[in-house]
């Protein structure tokens, strides 16, 4: 197995196609578990209508079985 943390960055916006050009929303580096939940929130209102997850490789594939995008604006 390959113990280097997993770099995730989640964007929101709406550029497309090139959604790595939208703002980035959060950050995360860490350790994953498979099976666990990763919970992600935009540290600021981001507007958008495109959600990107990109992984920088840590050898391992990136797989997302499920994925909840919520706002708490009406």
């Amino acid at each position: 197995a390959n113990n280097r943390p997993a770099l995730i960055t989640v964007r929101v916006g709406n550029n497309r196609p090139d959604l790595g050009a939208n703002p980035v929303c959060n950050k995360f580096s860490g350790f994953i578990e498979e099976g666990r939940p990763l919970f992600l929130p935009c540290a600021r209102a981001t507007p958008g209508a495109f959600v990107s997850v990109h992984m920088e490789s840590n050898g391992n594939p990136l797989s997302i079985c499920e994925t909840f995008v919520y706002t708490d604006h009406g």
